[in-house]
């Protein structure tokens, strides 16, 4: 009997929102999805409640659950904006947080639904640029999931690319989004070719027969400027029985347009301020006049920098926020001005001054705006962010335009993203509404404004052969795939954004390498950028000191020549601290003729909430680094590190005579650095890394050294940072366990976990059995005697045999921390993968439903193997195991696996395969996680 109804929904979702029940709509559409599935198209006007797709998703999957039903478990939440990417995470966390933690009926019915043994009752990840790549949701199939995304990270996702993911990870991000998986995508009109892409693989994965047990991925368009209406469309109009609802669409917003001189401002920062002059000026006059904060929103990150100059200069307290901000600097800003961007606003900022990134999803209330003339739908987007609640008697909206039309026509004019062409419709659009005329929600869909032209003359349809070629993910292939081809509304667009670091490095090439790979990036630091920009200042910095990384991998490059070379959407590029190139938390290039002018990269002192990792040269190895007159003594610096360690290691005392230790720094000459070294090591072992707040137990300092040792036998360089508690990523599980797990354990574990996942999914049982079968079999190649001795598991002799057994081992508390060594030691060929030689071995041992797709998740059970492996029959077969050379040589070298991989994609589906893999490794990650 259920223990949960539709009539429960408004209880729940009042409790989750402070006592404010659900609209009308919002009831409707949980009916909606519990009697027929997501709707094709949600049309709901700014200030509506769409963000309640999260309430509506989670209380959807309980009530399935509850009544036995079958919907997708995962809620991919997709826009363009970064900040309101952010947004979604943190409605989305506050949810989950209340499902564990809040007492009250309704909360706890839907809770007990969605936890499952071993998974939260909603798990929530964030996808984007400028955030380390999160894979929590790869290892949980099973649980309810909300994905906040952007639309080129999901897109490259589903599409078997994962920007800034590992090529060995792609093929399981892919399957899990093509199935059980509803993807929202905000601003639709913007984004067609995305949806049009993402409703063509739910075509494509649901002529798979996994689609007859799971439901393919399915899009749902979520805008309030629709370019067209689906015909399954949930539309939210006049709502008089919602009285609080009504209040917002009928909210007055007087529109005035603003001529201007010069519009749009262009020119060097000089040149900018003076055509932005007037516009400071109307802002501090409008503030007077509604007594709260104003918006100004512009088109580019260059004028928005410019106008904060400007009112700054002014007296008037202004708060900056552009989409390319570090996430240091959000938090930041919010901590500086509590509650500025929700709703209550905050009483300190007189003007908040803005890009797109505020236009959706942000829930702002702002007494009045002053607004760049942009493409009508965009307009209408930022309108919505004032006067949102219909408090305010009436809220002035100023639409900034030209004096004149340009002279060399509507189609030489470009502002920030927004063509002539899109601008010119706009305008008119305005003019015809005349001064005065209310821009309220209810008017704006009674009248809508102009939706921008496609930017394409036909959009792209992915066909089977073209999704064959994406998924062999094993393969470098000699062009990679533009993927804007199926993604990008515009084909000139940067895909994908890129992020900037800012490192100490040294001016040693290797000794920087070894330094950020021992510390890689984390997304508190990371700059996003498009690459065109990141392009330009690449170009101005040539031959200094640079890094390149991709899929969470270090790439051969050491200088900004080399990355501007490389460089692809999606990469992470390492430049020196102390490059002048940021201003107010976004990096920005003003002058394509100039040299970059402005703050440091990265100045760790400065940072209130996060520390950039501390790094300290030695002075054999420096290269010439600056020495700073208040760099600290030895044994300053000495009884510093001794103090800070004392109070927050629980470890046994460092060996200073360890030359492994890094501690063995400490009895050098001298140590160099960038900064006040004793400074920056005290901060970095007292204060929490953005996002520990809550739980500071999670995180710990960590130390890494270099390899390399100067011509005193000292290490180069020691760094410091704070890191998770567990940091062990997927392929150090593999090897690396808190405790000895013997091979037959863990192969029994991970087919158990693999089955009872296939159940927990509603997978048949055929397939059930198909995943029990390749978990038995997909670590056998670590059988090899070179592998155990990876493991550091040593024969024993004879004798030794009969009175303890030689256990072979899947994991070892010994194959640790000097991997490096261990590997430069071992006879293993370089790439050498256990998972071919499982293959291999399993070959003729598997019986069952569905032999070949059992042999094939062997396989690929890490990613490898998607359609080749690198090593042919030679190198891969071991000595122990010369009695299958005959089949390694028909498997490997005569083309019979690359058959296998055909014949299962041709039954399967390529998602439908990756979806099995992605389930097989996702039982093979949890139970190393426990540690078996």
């Amino acid at each position: 009997m259920s223990t949960l109804s539709r009539e429960d929904f408004p209880s729940f979702f009042a409790a989750v929102n402070h006592g404010s029940p659900p609209y009308a709509w919002q009831r409707d559409l949980v009916d909606r999805i519990a009697e027929t599935g997501w709707p094709a198209q949600i049309t709901a006007p700014t200030g509506a409640g769409k963000s309640a797709v999260i309430e509506a998703h989670v209380f959807s999957v309980a009530l399935a659950r509850a009544e036995g039903r079958s919907i997708p478990r995962r809620l991919a939440l997709c826009v363009s904006r970064r900040a309101i990417v952010d947004a979604h995470a943190r409605r989305a966390v506050e949810v989950s947080t209340l499902l564990e933690t809040y007492e009250h009926p309704a909360v706890q019915a839907v809770a007990s639904q969605l936890a499952l043994p071993g998974t939260r009752p909603l798990g929530v990840s964030v996808v984007r640029g400028g955030e380390v790549v999160d894979t929590e949701w790869l290892d949980d199939p099973v649980g309810c999931h909300i994905l906040c995304t952007t639309p080129d990270m999901m897109g490259s996702r589903l599409l078997f690319q994962g920007y800034r993911s590992t090529r060995w990870s792609r093929a399981r991000a892919a399957g899990l989004l093509a199935y059980d998986t509803v993807v929202a995508v905000d601003e639709a009109h913007l984004n067609r070719q995305l949806t049009a892409t993402v409703r063509r693989v739910g075509e494509l994965a649901s002529a798979s027969p996994l689609a007859r047990s799971l439901p393919p991925l399915q899009a749902v368009e979520v805008t309030a400027t629709p370019a067209t209406t689906a015909g399954d469309a949930l539309t939210v109009g006049s709502a008089p029985e919602d009285p609080a609802l009504q209040q917002r669409l009928d909210a007055t917003k007087p529109l005035h347009l603003q001529s201007l001189a010069a519009w749009p401002p262009s020119g060097n920062a000089a040149a900018r301020r003076r055509a932005l002059r007037p516009v400071a000026e109307l802002a501090a006059q409008m503030r007077e006049e509604v007594q709260g904060t104003v918006g100004v929103i512009l088109n580019s990150v260059a004028d928005a920098l410019a106008m904060t100059a400007l009112l700054s200069d002014s007296g008037l307290r202004t708060a900056t926020l552009v989409g390319p901000l570090r996430p240091v600097d959000r938090t930041r800003l919010e901590a500086e001005y509590p509650g500025l961007l929700s709703p209550e606003g905050s009483a300190q900022v007189d003007v908040l001054v803005a890009t797109q990134t505020v236009e959706v999803g942000v829930d702002l209330d702002l007494h009045g705006l002053i607004t760049d003339l942009a493409a009508g739908s965009t307009l209408v987007q930022r309108i919505g962010r004032v006067n949102r609640r219909g408090f305010y008697e009436a809220a002035p909206v100023v639409v900034l335009c030209p004096e004149e039309p340009p002279a060399k026509g509507w189609d030489s004019v470009r502002s920030g993203p927004y063509v002539g062409t899109d601008l010119e419709e706009a305008l008119n659009w305005l003019e015809e509404r005349g001064e005065g005329f209310v821009m309220s929600p209810a008017h704006l869909m009674a009248d809508p404004a102009p939706v921008p032209s496609p930017r394409r003359m036909l959009f792209s349809r992915l066909e089977p052969a073209e999704a064959e070629v994406l998924a062999s993910t094993s393969e470098s292939l000699v062009v990679e795939p533009d993927l804007a081809l199926w993604l990008a509304d515009e084909l000139s667009d940067d895909v994908a954004d890129v992020t900037v670091v800012g490192r100490n490095l040294p001016v040693d090439a290797p000794l920087a390498m070894d330094m950020v790979a021992a510390l890689p990036p984390h997304s508190h630091e990371m700059y996003p950028v498009s690459p065109g920009r990141c392009r330009m200042l690449l170009r101005h910095l040539a031959e200094a000191p640079a890094q390149l990384w991709r899929g969470g991998e270090q790439q051969r490059a050491v200088t900004a020549a080399d990355v501007l070379e490389q460089l692809r959407p999606g990469d992470v590029v390492v430049l020196d601290a102390q490059t002048r190139a940021a201003r107010a938390g976004a990096l920005v290039v003003d002058d394509p003729e100039a040299d970059p002018i402005g703050d440091v990269l990265c100045d760790p002192l400065g940072y209130p909430q996060a520390v950039a990792p501390v790094v300290l040269l030695h002075s054999e190895a420096s290269g010439g680094a600056d020495t700073h007159a208040d760099q600290p003594a030895v044994d300053e610096l000495l009884d510093v590190v001794g103090r800070t360690l004392d109070a927050h290691s629980g470890s046994e005392p460092a060996d200073l005579e360890d030359p492994g230790s890094p501690l063995s720094l400490a009895v050098t000459e001298s140590l160099l650095g960038r900064g006040p070294a004793a400074a920056l090591w005290e901060q970095a072992m007292t204060t929490p890394r953005a996002g520990s707040e809550e739980d500071p137990g999670n995180w710990t300092p960590t130390w890494a050294a270099s390899p390399a040792r100067t011509e005193s036998g000292a290490a180069a360089w020691a760094a410091l940072t704070w890191v998770a508690g567990d940091t062990l990523n997927a392929e150090s599980r593999q090897e690396l366990s808190g405790r000895d797990v013997e091979l037959g354990a863990h192969q029994r574990d991970v087919a158990e976990r693999a089955r009872e996942f296939a159940t927990r999914v509603g997978l048949p049982e055929p397939l059930q059995e198909v995943l029990h079968a390749a978990g038995l079999h997909h670590d056998d190649g670590k059988q090899a005697a070179e592998f155990q001795g990876v493991l550091r598991n040593r024969r024993v002799s004879t004798e030794e045999a009969q009175s303890a057994p030689y256990r072979m081992l899947a994991k070892s508390r010994r194959a640790a921390s000097r991997s490096r060594a261990r590997r430069a030691l071992q006879t293993l060929p370089p790439g050498w993968r256990h998972e071919q030689l499982s293959a291999l071995i399993a070959w003729d041992e598997v019986d069952g439903p569905e032999p070949d797709l059992v042999r094939r998740l062997i396989g690929t059970s890490h990613g490898r193997g998607r359609s080749t492996f690198p090593h042919g029959s030679a190198d891969l077969v071991r000595e122990d195991f010369a009695h299958l050379e005959e089949r390694a040589a028909e498997l490997f070298d005569s083309g019979t696996w690359d058959e296998l991989i055909e014949s299962t994609h041709a039954r399967w589906g390529v998602w439908g395969c990756a979806y099995l893999e992605a389930v097989l490794r996702a039982a093979d990650t949890s139970i190393s996680k426990e540690g078996r």
